[in-house]
């Protein structure tokens, strides 16, 4: 079982319902937070390996190059229905 906070329940959630490649930032406007508010939530969902988050990548964004890391939801991520678990 992955016991998940209610707001890393609700960043998986956001991150399931994203199509093509979405960074944390992506994740954090979808929920009108920050970025940094969503990272801690990452980061749980990463060490219990529901989600992946690539090699840094350079993109350009309003004429200036910066690093993003794109994340995957893994296919435990997208299969786990934690309601059901919560519910044991």
């Amino acid at each position: 079982p992955h016991a998940l906070g209610e707001k890393s329940f609700a960043v998986l959630e956001t991150a399931r319902g994203m199509s093509g490649e979405f960074t944390a930032a992506d994740i954090a406007a979808a929920m009108n937070l920050s970025a940094q508010s969503v990272n801690g939530s990452l980061t749980a969902l990463q060490k219990k390996g529901l989600i992946v988050r690539g090699e840094p990548v350079k993109v350009e964004e309003d004429g200036k190059a910066k690093f993003v890391k794109f994340i995957t939801v893994t296919d435990e991520g997208k299969s786990t229905d934690y309601f059901a678990e919560a519910a044991k």
